[in-house]
């Protein structure tokens, strides 16, 4: 059997729920659609208790945090690189796309990651451009290939993008995270072996545990191209003592705040 995934925001433990609760406006629609989570303890349990996430439409009910394939990234440490991942092994990856108003074209922005039927999880520096207009964004569910379309690949546009209420843009990015409510375009998205939600974590995370993260980003250091094909890392928890030493640093003048969790190998760390 393949074990649950959860969900892990390199930037934040814990999250003021009720705020999202009030801005998106729509939680009515999603009870008993995902888990209760320590991290989101201020949710009334009438809006988590259950881990089946039915699916309107024709989508399948399922569970979340599963998969129908089965993948282990390599355990290099480092979040840039990766391995390249089979199509399937994330079903909860999201592209978010924002359009290029000179070309007139979708480019790929950002990633995120299924919650519910119709949230997305994200980061919130990836929408702080000002004035954000949201017919500008773009989600992408069920994709695999950057620049083919895949056969459970399904486009959406945002309706509204509520950030974390203390997201701070300058500085470290303290609380940067931000929930996406997708568009009812269409059908809707429909979960089914390669759409999925991941659930979300507890509120606390397991020194050494080893995480993995996904996503189309910089294949090294000097590479500035996105990778074509989806591709995923492991890293390890590193405690927050070990990840401020210098040696760890790299000389970065980067604070470590007690909010963040820091992955990666000692003296190859990847902080965010």
């Amino acid at each position: 059997m393949i074990p649950k995934l959860y969900f892990i925001a390199l930037s934040i433990i814990s999250i003021n729920a009720d705020f999202f609760l009030s801005q998106v406006n729509h939680m009515e629609y999603y009870k008993n659609r995902t888990r209760p989570s320590k991290a989101f303890s201020s949710f009334s349990s009438n809006y988590f208790n259950q881990n089946i996430l039915p699916s309107s439409g024709k989508g399948e009910k399922v569970q979340c945090g599963t998969r129908t394939v089965d993948f282990n990234p390599t355990r290099n440490g480092r979040i840039v690189g990766g391995t390249e991942s089979p199509y399937g092994a994330f079903p909860w990856q999201v592209e978010i796309q924002m359009l290029d108003v000179d070309k007139l074209v979708f480019e790929h922005h950002c990633g995120g990651a299924v919650i519910a039927e119709r949230l997305v999880l994200s980061a919130a520096h990836c929408f702080d451009k000002q004035p954000l207009q949201l017919d500008h964004i773009r989600l992408v569910v069920g994709e695999h290939r950057l620049k083919v379309q895949d056969k459970h690949e399904h486009r959406f546009l945002a309706e509204k993008v509520v950030p974390h209420p203390d997201f701070r843009k300058n500085g470290p990015h303290s609380n940067d995270i931000a929930v996406i409510l997708v568009s009812k375009s269409g059908s809707g998205m429909q979960f089914n072996s390669h759409v999925r939600p991941i659930c979300l974590p507890e509120a606390t995370e397991t020194v050494g545990q080893w995480c993995a993260v996904s996503g189309w980003g910089l294949q090294g250091e000097s590479n500035e191209n996105f990778a074509p094909v989806l591709r995923a890392a492991a890293v390890p928890v590193m405690d927050l003592a070990t990840c401020r030493k210098n040696q760890v640093l790299g000389g970065r003048q980067q604070p470590i705040l007690d909010s963040m969790i820091c992955a990666g190998k000692y003296k190859s760390a990847n902080l965010k």
